[in-house]
């Protein structure tokens, strides 16, 4: 009978030959860095790797990946490690930036990160498709302070949105014509096909899922963590009092959809399940009501004129035009989606053409003739 233990001790000692060599690998780079500014990049995979050029793009760009929950070292190892690259690049005298892909480093219990690097900066996707580039991430949110989708802190964008003006969308240049062009595409940040349509009562609730456990569900405040406990919560307390029917959409890359939908039409037979891959923004049109916890999703949907429960506090919630489960008595502005939209998706994203590796105008990410 095959002993688990012992193929689970091969592995280890394997992850700690690996470790050893990635380290010294990691240690000669950022030795041999003589001239430019270094980033040193947690949990960033390749197809992300353009990041850097948000930040610097000549910087030398080093990728640490391989600090998961299962890499085989201790806790005095991997403080080893980290207080050996935090020492090597304060050698170099050289301007040294640390990137973390989201909350990874917490996810993974990295949390010594902070003790030898206090300016931490954290990178997410943008929240649009850009069709053209598929192999590579070519918008970011870079966040310097806090993190965009945790709302129990102040974040940049946070911080930006309460000093915005209202009707910031009204003077800012082509605004209008770049929304136009998100919702007229149907734009969103995941790649979405037109299915047949599906017609939705006027007085339904649609609600949409996301993927259970994101960190846009577990770095913040919200009435759950799953798709079902959101679905549950709204039917239960009878939360949106006025909905008579109810719809979920469930996201395309949760990979607990069949799993989880099996139990929502166990517990809640009458409601309606839609395909995980229609376009959301054709749901959106027909201004159904809305209900989400963190999803950006909501955010398209109030600008389609949707009105939208937020049950969790999420980057464009607690604002003035969404209604909200909990209060966020930081955010004091009050502000319009089309403002919110504006600002987030033509100033505050970061976009990178991947040939020249900078910095590029979101119109000509996406190709947009606006003259």
């Amino acid at each position: 009978m095959k002993n688990p233990y012992f193929f689970r001790k091969i592995f280890l000692i394997y992850k700690r030959f690996r470790n050893k060599l990635l380290a010294d690998l990691i240690y000669q780079k950022i030795l041999s860095n003589t001239d430019k500014e270094l980033i040193l990049g947690f949990y960033i995979s390749q197809r992300k790797s353009l990041v850097s050029c948000a930040i610097s793009p000549d910087a030398i760009h080093i990728r640490i990946n391989f600090l998961r929950k299962i890499h085989g070292w201790n806790s005095i190892e991997v403080e080893s490690f980290i207080k050996n690259i935090a020492n090597l690049s304060q050698k170099s005298k050289k301007t040294t930036h640390v990137i973390v892909w989201g909350n990874r480093d917490r996810i993974h219990n990295l949390e010594i990160l902070t003790k030898f690097f206090p300016k931490i900066i954290r990178i997410e996707d943008g929240l649009l498709y850009i069709p053209k580039y598929k192999k590579k991430k070519t918008s970011f949110i870079v966040n310097y302070h806090g993190i965009y989708f945790d709302g129990r802190q102040p974040s940049d964008l946070e911080l930006s949105l309460n000093t915005l003006s209202p009707g910031y969308a009204i003077y800012y240049k082509n605004a209008q014509r770049f929304l136009n062009y998100i919702i007229s595409n149907k734009m969103t940040k995941y790649r979405h096909y037109d299915r047949e349509k599906i017609l939705i009562d006027p007085a339904g609730l649609l609600i949409i899922g996301q993927v259970n456990e994101d960190q846009a569900i577990i770095s913040t405040t919200t009435i759950g963590k799953t798709n079902f406990d959101l679905i549950s919560f709204i039917i239960k307390s009878q939360a949106i009092p006025n909905a008579t029917t109810f719809y979920y959409k469930p996201h395309p890359r949760n990979k607990e959809n069949r799993k989880e939908i099996a139990r929502i039409i166990s517990n809640f037979p009458d409601i309606v399940i839609l395909d995980s891959k229609i376009n959301i923004h054709t749901l959106f049109a027909q201004k159904p009501l809305v209900a989400t916890m963190t999803s950006g999703a909501g955010l398209e949907a109030a600008l389609h004129g949707c009105t939208v429960y937020c049950f969790g506090i999420s980057f464009y919630s607690n604002w003035g035009f969404t209604i909200d489960y909990f209060d966020c008595p930081r955010r004091k502005n009050k502000i319009s989606a089309e403002d919110l939209a504006v600002f987030l998706w033509m100033e505050f994203t970061v976009y990178i053409n991947p040939v020249s590796r900078r910095i590029i105008k979101p119109q000509d990410a996406f190709k947009i003739n606006i003259n």
